[in-house]
């Protein structure tokens, strides 16, 4: 969870496939949307000071940036807004998936099988 100077995030579903988001990974465990790359993101703003993400092993990294960007659907615009910056994230970019729920206002149904993103 993130309080303060810390975020946290533990990969909970991995299997893109099934998704409209094949570079993004849902994760319902992260309250926050991370990305190990800045390239093809807007409005990054540099982190000054300790700003840390820590990860289900219990590892501290570091924040470098946060950043905005906007995934394109053939039905639908969807807005990312926050985007923690964390280079040694392990080259996989995470969705929070409550935060990208509340920004636009969608929901996803998880199974045992997949995962579907629900728009109302």
């Amino acid at each position: 969870m993130h309080h303060g100077n810390h975020a946290s995030a533990n990969l909970s579903f991995s299997d893109a496939s099934t998704t409209n988001f094949v570079t993004w990974f849902p994760d319902t465990n992260a309250n926050q949307h991370v990305t190990p790359a800045i390239a093809g993101m807007t409005h990054a703003e540099l982190c000054l000071g300790n700003d840390q993400l820590h990860v289900g092993d219990g590892k501290e990294l570091v924040i470098s940036n946060t950043t905005h960007n906007i995934l394109h659907t053939p039905k639908r615009v969807f807005t990312l807004s926050n985007i923690l910056h964390v280079p040694k994230i392990k080259k996989k970019k995470l969705l929070s998936v409550q935060q990208f729920c509340r920004e636009n206002r969608v929901f996803f149904n998880f199974t045992f099988l997949f995962s579907m993103l629900r728009i109302s």
